[in-house]
């Protein structure tokens, strides 16, 4: 056994391990696609492990396949993967680009892109397949707006940034969450959730082809400062912000800042500061696993009255974090 067999993500829901060649080749493309695999390095090196979970929207995975390998699947046709490497790093071409991916990049591959990779020996990897059917409903609700091609993203993502180190972050809890609680243990509309707010976290943090509709049907195209103001808010949300703290952060005064969310975003800073919060708190609640209670999750997240807090919750969620924290 490998030292790090311990820390293995999904370990639960092991798929298979193997050191053929062809049955690592076929039990991957039945949940992915057909692909070209082949052994690049040292053959003897060659162990191959999938952990795998479909968790609704959107599926993790975590492979490892020990060897330097060679992997090819054209284009994926059907859905979007992320992959994000945990050791060692691969070089993915993808779309006529080139990402060298390491603990610092993900990758990020799209339907319709063709892609052939380098998995160099040692990387391990937790992967999120994303439907693209799931990623197409998402950005016509979202956007509020059909589109006629489906959305492309940057391939390479910088997980140093703010908001994708964020993101991350959730994937991770999230794999955490169905590790020790299990699918079964999870509500359908938990799992619904937390997989939608991966969703919206990722297009809002990763360049794509949709971004510039963002906000456009309210107030004309938002403007830098106001989603500097946005990506501020989201680093900093567990922080006793102000309207001017905001302000400063982007460098405009506070009544542009005040102007210009109430124009494009028909609120406020410290309303959208709120909502922010609030958003944190579900998830910390639906988690189940920090060990706080409602009161202190409120709390750590700058809610100092807790009547108000709950009637907040309410208004935005329909039931009180009680209900919630109960349910979890």
């Amino acid at each position: 056994m490998r030292a790090h067999q311990a820390s293995v993500p999904l370990a639960r829901y092991n798929l298979f391990r193997t050191r053929d060649l062809d049955e690592a080749r076929e039990t991957v493309g039945r949940v992915f696609c057909p692909h070209r695999l082949a052994i690049a390095g040292e053959g003897r090196r060659f162990h191959t492990v999938q952990n795998h979970v479909d968790a609704g929207l959107l599926s993790l995975s975590y492979i490892d396949y020990g060897a330097e390998v060679e992997i090819e699947p054209g284009e994926l046709g059907s859905f979007y993967l992320i992959q994000i490497p945990l050791e060692g790093g691969a070089t993915i071409r993808t779309g006529g680009r080139m990402v060298a991916a390491h603990k610092a990049r993900a990758s990020i591959l799209n339907p319709t892109h063709y892609t052939a990779m380098t998995w160099h020996a040692g990387c391990r990897k937790l992967q999120v397949q994303v439907p693209r059917a799931v990623l197409d409903r998402f950005a016509r609700d979202y956007l509020g707006r059909e589109f006629e091609q489906s959305v492309s993203f940057e391939p390479a993502m910088d997980l140093t940034s703010p908001n994708c180190a964020a993101w991350l972050r959730h994937v991770v809890a999230f794999a955490r969450h169905l590790e020790h609680a299990g699918v079964g243990a999870t509500t359908g509309e938990r799992r619904g959730f937390y997989a939608a707010e991966l969703l919206r976290e990722l297009f809002e943090a990763q360049p794509n082809t949709h971004s510039h509709f963002a906000g456009s049907h309210r107030g004309g195209p938002v403007p830098r400062y106001i989603k500097l103001a946005l990506d501020f808010i989201r680093a900093h949300a567990d922080r006793p912000l102000t309207c001017n703290d905001i302000a400063a952060a982007c460098e405009v005064a506070g009544r542009t800042l005040q102007h210009g969310f109430q124009h494009h975003l028909g609120t406020t800073p410290m309303q959208a500061l709120r909502d922010e919060r609030l958003r944190r708190c579900r998830l910390d609640l639906l988690h189940g696993d920090t060990g706080r209670s409602v009161a202190e999750t409120a709390s750590a997240w700058g809610f100092a009255h807790l009547g108000r807090f709950s009637q907040y919750y309410r208004e935005r969620f329909g039931e009180l974090p009680r209900e919630t924290a109960r349910r979890a």
